[in-house]
């Protein structure tokens, strides 16, 4: 069985069951985070297996253009982790390449396991932002 809880124990331990839990502000929430940053309804959470997931799993985004990553709400592609700089890299064709650069973040960005300031992606690939990760789907 899994079990969430805030790291400062502000409140007891949430099981985590196969049914999921939702996270976000609303009182309609299995649990309610009244925090800078979490909206309403902020997340779904379920589990397979040993794992915790969300409804993002397996999604597909399509890079056909410049494509900002980051926690700012203008970013193309939104992650709301304190880790994450605002405008934390960018994804993008150039020359028949998908490529992805780094935006000075402090973190860093990652491909394979190796931090990278700019590289070009291949099938397969994994991006790594602090902990979430992006599997490249290349035809």
């Amino acid at each position: 069985m899994l079990k969430t809880q805030f790291k400062d124990g502000r409140s007891e331990p949430v099981l985590l069951a196969a049914l999921g839990k939702t996270i976000g502000r609303g009182i309609i929430n299995d649990i309610v985070m009244d925090e800078n940053g979490v909206s309403g309804f902020h997340a779904d959470l379920t589990v397979e297996g040993e794992q915790v997931t969300g409804p993002e799993k397996g999604q597909l985004i399509p890079i056909n253009q410049s494509t900002i990553i980051g926690r700012a709400l203008e970013c193309d592609i939104l992650i709301l982790e304190s880790e994450l700089f605002r405008k934390h890299a960018e994804i993008g064709p150039l020359n028949d390449q998908l490529i992805i650069r780094d935006l000075g973040s402090a973190n860093g960005s990652y491909v394979n396991a190796k931090k990278i300031d700019e590289v070009s992606l291949k099938d397969r690939d994994t991006q790594q932002f602090n902990k979430f990760s992006f599997i490249v789907k290349a035809p």
